[in-house]
Parts: structure tokens; sequence; C-alpha cells
């Protein structure tokens, strides 16, 4: 914090000059008709704007240089007569005085949102000032404008409150606002533009600038260029092409679902984008359960109200540290954000980004590339015309503070949650396959109830040799999916079709450190250029313009580690031969899972158990996969004794960095089975009474209080 005195006021002059660019983008954008700069006689503020009828005085004061916020007190003092200045500035109906500084005036902001919020005078009073607290202040308002009025009353106050804003941002914050506003206007390097902006300020002091003032200032006396993606053809081919390229995807493998069924997490989400308050979401649920076929229903619904949308998916990316960099690989000129912004101009849009869990730091394999995501994301979030729809598993929602943040109390998104379908919905589309419903069991309607597996059994029914009905888990599905696939391809290329050499050649590409990619290149796959084009008219890869993936990460996953058992590699040998980097906690994950479900199912559980020990146990394998694994855990409805076995040893080591986790897995919100096994073993009960042990009894006291909640 400054030092009263001096500094202070030149680094204050730096903040107003910045918030005096962002009003000059206004009016570069024709948001506002004219900017005029410190009019003589109006000193008291650095400029005023007029929007249509209506003026805005704006005064900017970078900060308080005693206290850390505003008070209405040191709003008002003999050097600073921010109050004064406003009520005399007031006096005309069609003003308004906005005051904008890094530090917050909290007590006048609630003071006018609470004016505004109210429909007559009467309701402020009786509802809006019931606070003893807001009360208060609202007399201590009273008091100061009651010194610059004479037969001031409080009716008169309120109404001038609903005149006043409050602006708090903070100045790197600003400068973030006013580069990205300007990229989307502008072409150049932003700061350049941004400091010549603040010289032609400097330079027109007590002048009224227009729009055509500061681009011709800019045009002809600086050589910058205005963007207009909207009139450039190749810009608007890009878009459409990408856009397009990415619903056709969804519709194909998802037309199964999207045809049948209407999902209300669609509306929802749309419902969020388009209503009142306009708010991003964040799709979020388990892996297969409908997220790009939501994202698809919400994109058709924006589509149909004419609201301009631009999609892509992270993981058919290559990872890059600049967003203008990504934009690129999607044949732009600049970052997505940016130039959808520029297209949009003053019309509702919405950017979409599917599988954000590709870079998230539990999937492991490009978590560095969520820097950029983020940066797009930030960069949609300063256009105030654009909304995001962002989707990702619940799992790497749940593991990933990064991601939290994006649907925390300050985050951009709401998050809308995915919930399987309903039993009666699954009916009604495995009738549509010709199949007996009345031969499903319950548990084959729950496992049905994700939308990927009635994708794969839409795919298996039309076999006329496998018992489509015959599943009892999803493994199983994905076995039957890859028989049914396998002998097609063999139908259409006879014995000599190599099935398994494709697939071993996508996961050696996809799960190698120099890759981790969950693409390609269609240049690896010369040499198997018959079973690619076969496999790829099956559904089971698709073609993203020079690169190839399997047609859902799911199916990555079994074939994985599927083909990682078949080959008989072992687990924790695979793991010691290598750095551990972040991007085997997926593939720890993918193998485990289907160790875990081959041996249950065997009664065999040696190869899973051992590997599981090893893995918490082992001084050997790196924290972060030993977090994975017990996050893992926690996402388990059937957890078993011999799993509690493995953890329970570490239960009362406090001082241990997985015991901590541990610990947190119990307390997870989703970890109810955990402690179902655990009253059932009666150990709930046996670690209340242990005495000897008061911070065993806390935590088990804070599992209670989680499962009460739950």
């Amino acid at each position: 914090m400054p030092l009263p005195g001096g500094a202070p006021d030149k680094i204050g002059n730096r903040y107003e000059g910045r918030w005096t660019i962002h009003c000059m983008l206004d009016v570069m954008e024709e948001k506002a008709n004219f900017i005029r700069l410190e009019e003589p006689g109006l000193d008291a503020f650095e400029f005023y704007l007029q929007r249509g009828d209506r003026l805005e005085y704006h005064q900017v004061k970078r900060q308080e240089s005693c206290l850390g916020h505003w008070t209405l007190n040191n709003l008002e003092t003999k050097n600073i007569r921010v109050l004064s200045n406003f009520w005399k500035a007031l006096q005309e109906p069609d003003i308004t005085c906005i005051f904008v500084s890094t530090r917050s005036a909290g007590k006048l902001e609630e003071l006018t949102d609470r004016a505004r919020s109210a429909t007559s005078f009467a309701e402020f009073q009786q509802e809006y000032l019931k606070a003893a607290k807001i009360s208060e202040q609202f007399d201590i308002l009273y008091k100061k404008w009651e010194d610059n009025s004479s037969n001031l009353s409080k009716l008169e106050v309120y109404r001038k409150l609903k005149q006043v804003h409050i602006q708090t941002i903070g100045e790197n914050l600003l400068i973030e606002i006013v580069e990205n506003r300007i990229a989307a206007l502008v072409e150049g390097d932003s700061q350049s533009v941004r400091l010549d902006l603040g010289e032609f300020a400097i330079n027109n002091i007590h002048q009224k600038l227009t729009p055509h003032d500061i681009w011709h200032y800019l045009q002809h006396h600086r050589g910058y260029r205005r963007r207009e993606y909207a009139k450039d053809p190749h810009v608007l081919a890009a878009v459409e092409k990408s856009t397009n390229l990415y619903l056709s995807q969804l519709k194909d493998g998802h037309k199964i679902i999207s045809q049948q069924i209407d999902r209300d997490e669609a509306e929802t989400a749309f419902n969020k984008l388009t209503g009142t308050e306009q708010k991003s979401v964040l799709l979020v649920g388990e892996a297969g359960v409908g997220k790009s076929g939501v994202m698809l229903q919400t994109l058709e619904k924006l589509q149909q109200q004419g609201i301009l949308i631009f999609a892509f998916r992270v993981d058919r990316l290559d990872p890059v540290q600049h967003p203008d960099h990504l934009g690129e690989q999607l044949g732009l000129p600049a970052s997505p954000a940016t130039v959808l912004a520029n297209i949009a101009g003053d019309r509702d849009c919405v950017l979409a980004i599917d599988q954000l869990d590709a870079v998230s730091s539990t999937s492991g394999r490009n978590p560095q590339f969520f820097e950029c995501i983020h940066e797009i994301i930030k960069q949609a979030k300063i256009h105030s015309k654009m909304r995001v729809l962002l989707a990702c598993r619940k799992f790497d929602l749940d593991n990933d503070y990064r991601i939290r943040q994006l649907v925390d109390r300050n985050g951009i998104a709401e998050s809308v949650e995915i919930k399987k379908l309903s039993q009666e919905k699954v009916k009604v589309v495995v009738n549509q396959f010709d199949l007996d419903v009345n031969r499903l069991s319950k548990k084959q309607l729950d496992l049905l109830a994700i939308p990927l597996h009635l994708i794969l059994l839409a795919e298996i029914s039309r076999s006329s040799t496998l018992d489509a009905l015959s599943f009892n888990t999803d493994r199983e599905l994905f076995a039957q999916f890859w028989e049914y696939k396998r002998s097609q391809v063999k139908q259409s290329l006879g014995n000599s079709h190599r099935w398994t050499k494709v697939i071993d050649t996508f996961c050696d590409h996809m799960s190698s450190k120099q890759n981790q990619s969950l693409s390609i290149p269609k240049s690896k796959l010369d040499d198997l250029d018959d079973e690619v084009k076969v496999m790829a008219s099956e559904g089971v890869i698709i073609q993203n313009n020079k690169s190839f993936s399997f047609f859902h990460e799911s199916f990555f996953d079994y074939a994985f580690a599927r083909r990682f058992a078949a080959r008989g590699q072992d687990l924790l040998a695979f793991l010691k031969s290598s750095e551990q980097h972040l991007f085997r906690r997926a593939q720890v994950r993918q193998i485990l899972l289907h160790e875990r479900e081959e041996d249950f199912e065997q009664e065999d559980f040696e190869q899973y158990l051992s590997d599981l020990e090893e893995l918490i146990n082992s001084e050997e394998i790196r924290f972060h996969l030993k977090q994975v694994v017990v996050a893992l855990l926690g996402t388990f409805s059937d957890p078993r004794l011999e799993e509690w076995k493995i953890l329970a040893p570490r239960i009362t080591d406090y001082s241990s960095p997985i015991t901590q986790h541990i610990w947190r897995m119990l307390w997870n919100a989703n970890s109810v089975e955990w402690f179902k096994l655990l009253d059932s073993l009666g150990l709930i009960e046996s670690w209340l009474n242990k005495d000897t042990d008061e911070e065993l009894q806390k935590r088990v006291v804070q599992i209670l209080w989680f499962i009460q909640e739950k």
C-alpha cells in the first residue's frame, strides 16, 4: 500500500488513464456517443460520457491510502470530496455518477444496490433499511449530502442513490481487460495501441471525442487498421468450418440419443446462457453420461434463436501457450474469443469449449495447456455479450482446483450436472433397437442410463452372432462392441486385417510421454491405410483434419487397459521405468479400473490388490500418482473390505501427506458408500469410543457431518 502523499497521485493518474481508455473503447464500439475529458468547471471528474440521452460522470481513485477500502467518511474529507461532487452533479435527472477504484466502496455500493432493488421509497425504508447497520450507513450519507443542500429529504437521497454506480477493479485486471478489448477491435500490438490511446487522450483534454475522432487518429495518424472479421470471408469460412466439423461429429456420435431424447439439462443450460442474468455454464458429469450430447442440443437451441456460436474440443488440439496459436490450429487469425467478439459486435454470442478434462491436472495429459484455455475463458469474460459453454468430467472437477475455481463463488460459470437417463427413457431407446426390453434387469437398466452405453448397445444389436443383452458390466459392453467391430473389419478386409495393430498404434502414440495426446497424425498410419478407412467407416475412429482419434475417450481407456494386460505388461514396472510424469495419472486410472473389474468378476483380486498396495505404499511411486489412486477409490460405489485393509494402516499416521488425502476422500460428500462399509465393520463406533485418540475422534465427527449434509 502506498505511503501518504506524492507517489500515489502519479500511480493514481496511471490508473485513471487506463480507465479512461476503457471508456474510450466504449466510444469506439459506439456504445457511447462521445467522451469529454476534464471539462472546464467539472474538474472534480476525470471525464464524462454520453450514452444515448444520459451523461455519465466518472470519478476515479486508485485506492484509499490508509485503509483497504472506502468508507462513507473517507469518501468525503478535506482533500477528497467524492460525495459532495456527486451530489452537485446529480441535480440533473439524466446524469449518472460512477466511482471507480481498486478498493471496494462497499457501504456506498450496498446502499445504491438496495435503492435500485426497491420498487418504492416506502419499501426501501421498511425492507432494505431494516438492518440497523445499513440504516446507520444511510443516515451517514444523508448527513453528508445534507451539508450540501438545504431542506434535504430522505426521499431525495433515495432517488439520487439510484443514479450512483460503483466499479471496483484491480489495476492488473483493468490492463488485461483493456488490452483484450483492443485486440478484438484493432490490428496490431494491444499494448502499443493502449499507449497511443493514452497519448491521444492527454493531447485532447477538454475536447469531445467521438467514434470518428478516435478511429481517425488510430488509422490515419498511427497507421493501425480496424479489425473487421465480420467482413472477411476467409475468417467467416474458418469459423463456420470449425464449428460445423465439431457439430457434425457430435451429431454422428450422438444421433441415437439426440434424435430420440430431449435432455432436460440442455434446456437448463440454454436458459442460463440466454436468461436475464446470462450466465456462462459448465456441463459436468461422469464419463459417458452425455455431456457432449447435451452440449449439442444446447448449441442447436442457441442456433435456432439466431445466437452466434463458435465451438471446439480441447482434446483434438496440440498444446500451445498462447490463445492466438490455438486459434491458428482452428484456421483463425487470432484467439477464438477475440475473433468471436469481433464478429459478434454488439450481438449475443457463445463460445463452446468441450472436453476441458483433457487439460486437467488429474487427467494429466496436458495440464500445462490449461493455462492457454483459461486465458481464452478470461478473454471471453471480458466481452459483455459473450458467454462460455464448457464441458468436463465430474472426476476432474472434483480433483482439479483450477477447474473448480471456474464455478466457485467468484468463478465465470455455473455448473449444470448431467444426470443419468431415467429407466423409462432407456426403454424407449432400447425399443428402437428391436430388442426385448422386458429382458433388461435393473442392473442393465442402470448401466444403460449412461448414454455412451446405449450407443455401444445400438452397434452391438446389429450383430447376428452376439446376444446384445447378455452384458452385466460396462466392460462387457465394450468387449462386445470390440468383437462386433473387429468382425466387421474382418468381413471387409478378410483374415489379413490388422485390427489390434491399429489399436496398439493408436494407444502407443497417445500414451507416449512425447505425445500425451488423444489423437494421432494421419502420417503415422500410412501402412495401415486400409484398416483405418474401414474402422473410420465403422465409427470406431474419427478423422479430424490431419489426425485421427477414437470415437470416445472411454473407448481409449478400455482399449489401452485391455491391450496393456494382453501384452503382459506390469503396471509397477511400467511406472518405475519412466519419470512418472503427470500424464501417467490417466493411465494408472485406466489400468486399475480394468484390473479391478476383471479381477473382481473372477473373484481373484491378487493382481489389482497387489498393484493398489504398492501404489499406495511404495516410496518409488511419486506422490501425485498416489493422490490419483486415492481419488479413484473415492469414486467407487462398491468399496471392498480388501481395499480398506490396504488403507487402514495409514489412517492414524496424521503427519503423512497420503493420510491427509485418504481422510479427504472419506470426508467427500460422494463417499457415502465408504461410510457404509466402515460402519458395517463397526469402525465408526469404535473410533468414536477411542478416548486415547482425540484427533481420530475429530476426524470421524467430520465424516458424520459430511454424511448428514449428504
